[in-house]
């Protein structure tokens, strides 16, 4: 590596040791440091959002959500955020009469040809300042549509209403008679009175003992973590419509009919528990120190229990991946960790960053072991 022709020759690893080991330690080190993979994003999806196309078209279509008529207005809201300042393309297409703010500022008014043409077609260059940006469309409703299709990079765009807390999918009011001067201003936190759906309390619902919430119908899998001091004993009741299984990090701890079983979990804390069937488990009086808690963190949601699908026999390892929802049935986005600064990198890693000296080395060291061997 002394003579590698990408480096100076006084940087070489080979100038500070030439331990085989200690080189290979120093470049894992580097690459790790440079290309640490970002974990997943779990976050909260309302049924009811609009959808986005597979070019990345969101379909803001209030019509589909308020009802056709031949007037009225509506706002619609989203929120990105952003790690660095930064340019993206926009593309727009009106099935109505649109105006659009980002961070206060307007950035289109639609015309007569725009509102007649509907695939995106206008094209426009917005600047994203570092963190988040909220971008807000107010359109009007006609006889033709009501609403717009506007196509955005691979970046998500979460609810920007106070108390969602990281929610996915746009967000949009009731349909006004009227829209009033103070409503034009740019500014979002001047929308805010008005009735937004889903609202931030969607999702918020909290509660230690999972009875107290609204769980399907029907027979499925129901997942939450159990907390508790080392050595305790927690004394539980499962309370089942179904029969099933109770499942204590991903062995069986006993099986149940319907009706009202007791249960006693120790173990190793916090435990992962799964109940398959149509089953809650209520923690007793003397388990105040244990606690149920989200399996993994989801944003936009406090629901302590998750629920999917049931699929005979329990796969622990099959129920980390499925398609969970939230206790108001709502379903669970999984977010990639694309870096938003440029958004697609070599067909879509999951790394933010590529250290270039770092891959040549790579290359190179793959290079020498097939002369090697």
């Amino acid at each position: 590596m002394k003579k590698y022709p990408y480096f100076p020759d006084g940087e070489g690893l080979s100038r500070r040791t030439a331990d085989l080991t200690e080189q290979m330690r120093v470049i894992a080190y580097r690459y790790m440091g440079d290309n640490v993979p970002f974990p997943y994003t779990l976050r909260r999806m309302p049924e009811d959002f609009f959808r986005q196309e597979g070019a990345g078209t969101y379909v803001i279509d209030l019509q589909e959500k308020l009802g056709s008529g031949r007037d009225g207005y509506a706002f619609a809201a989203g929120l990105v955020h952003s790690h660095a300042e930064t340019v993206i393309p926009v593309s727009l297409g009106c099935m109505s009469p649109c105006w659009i703010w980002l961070n206060g500022e307007q950035i289109y008014a639609s015309t007569f040809r725009d509102e007649t043409w509907l695939m995106p077609a206008h094209q426009l260059k917005v600047t994203l300042k570092k963190g988040d940006n909220i971008l807000h469309i107010l359109s009007r409703r006609t006889a033709a549509g009501f609403g717009c299709r506007i196509s955005l990079p691979p970046i998500p765009v979460l609810s920007p209403l106070p108390g969602a807390d990281g929610a996915a999918g746009w967000v949009w009011t009731d349909l006004l008679d009227k829209v009033t001067d103070d409503l034009l201003t740019g500014v979002f936190s001047a929308l805010l009175s008005l009735s937004w759906n889903p609202g931030p309390e969607a999702g918020k619902t909290d509660s230690q003992s999972s009875h107290k919430e609204k769980s399907p119908e029907g027979s499925f899998i129901a997942w939450s973590k159990l907390t508790a001091p080392a050595g305790a004993r927690v004394q539980a009741k499962i309370k089942a419509a179904l029969p099933g299984t109770l499942f204590a990090d991903g062995q069986p701890v006993c099986s149940f009919t319907a009706g009202e079983t007791p249960v006693t979990l120790s173990g190793s804390f916090p435990m992962d528990l799964h109940l398959t069937g149509n089953a809650v488990l209520v923690l007793s009086e003397e388990g105040r120190a244990a606690r149920l808690s989200q399996p993994v963190p989801v944003q936009g949601s406090k629901s302590v229990w998750l629920y999917a699908d049931f699929e005979e026999p329990f796969d622990y390892d099959r129920y980390t991946s499925v398609t969970w929802t939230d206790w108001l049935g709502t379903r669970l986005f999984y977010e990639g960790a694309f870096s938003n600064i440029d958004w697609v990198k070599q067909g879509g890693n999951n790394f933010g960053s590529w250290n270039y000296p770092v891959g040549v080395t790579l290359q190179g060291l793959l290079r020498a072991s097939e002369l090697a061997n």
